[in-house]
């Protein structure tokens, strides 16, 4: 049997993982032979600290996922303190650096943005995690890194900063919708990102290049809620074999950082084949 130093009985633990270390926390080893002689075996305690790509500074939040895939819950959460990792007392701001990580031992669950209002300052979507939204909203306020999946469902993607953005990571991100709110110089695209159903366009220029193409409409007719900015470089949308007027059907709002070189692309007559991509740059 086991016993504490106060000789209160202990439960016998095998094979436990105890969560994260938020206190510190003692461990003993105890002869269970019968007898009191000799060695007990070799007791190890792994000590795992999350694996992220950057150096985490203070009041970073860590994806552990250890209660549910629910991203309000502040328990599915660490945070940096600058030293040490515990469990997040909030859940992300608009302030917050985010790190979701991959699948492992330590890291249950993946993260779902069901129905509420996600917040972050940057985010980056570890290699081997995954980030769901349903009908959910997620605004970030500075930049976006997938190296991992990201699942768009019907939900929108705010990115709304007061200094440069980058959307940036590993392959194509696709949004449902997609609203770009910079009050600064604007968002780069280091790599594609495709928007399925509404692409607005508040503040901010969208920079974009040969490669890193910004396309509206995905085998359906994409909208454009156009307020301000212009997209510098190649904007690629969809057009159904259908008539069209109007700037959320047809405008491309593209040009130079500081002239505007717009067009409208109007049907009065339907082209013959849909998924017609249209580009300009």
């Amino acid at each position: 049997s086991r016993y504490s130093i106060d000789d209160s009985k202990l439960p016998t633990l095998t094979g436990a993982t105890m969560g994260a270390l938020n206190a510190t926390m003692y461990y003993r080893a105890v002869i269970t032979n019968g007898a009191c002689v000799g060695n007990s075996p070799v007791h190890t305690v792994n000590v795992t600290t999350p694996t992220i790509s950057a150096s985490p500074v203070s009041t970073d939040l860590v994806w552990n996922g250890k209660v549910s895939n629910d991203w309000t819950n502040a328990n599915n959460w660490w945070s940096y303190n600058g030293t040490t990792y515990g469990t997040a007392a909030a859940i992300p701001t608009s302030s917050t650096n985010v790190f979701i990580q991959g699948t492992s031992a330590c890291v249950l669950h993946q993260p779902t943005i069901a129905t509420a209002a996600g917040y972050s300052k940057n985010i980056t979507i570890e290699t081997g995690a995954t980030l769901t939204m349903n009908t959910g909203s997620l605004t970030v306020s500075g930049n976006w890194t997938k190296n991992g999946s990201f699942v768009a469902g019907t939900g929108t993607v705010t990115v709304n900063g007061t200094s440069a953005q980058t959307i940036a990571g590993n392959g194509t991100t696709t949004c449902n919708n997609l609203t770009i709110n910079n009050t600064s110089t604007g968002v780069s695209l280091s790599y594609a990102v495709d928007v399925q159903a509404t692409l607005t366009m508040t503040n901010g220029n969208i920079a974009t290049s040969s490669t890193n193409i910004l396309t509206l409409g995905i085998g359906s007719v994409g909208t454009l809620s156009w307020s301000a900015g212009t997209v510098v470089g190649p904007f690629k949308r969809w057009f159904a074999s259908a008539t069209n007027t109007g700037n959320t059907s047809g405008l491309f709002p593209v040009g130079t950082a500081t002239t505007n070189r717009w067009a409208l692309l109007e049907y009065a007559v339907a082209p013959t084949t849909a998924k017609n991509y249209r580009d300009w740059e």
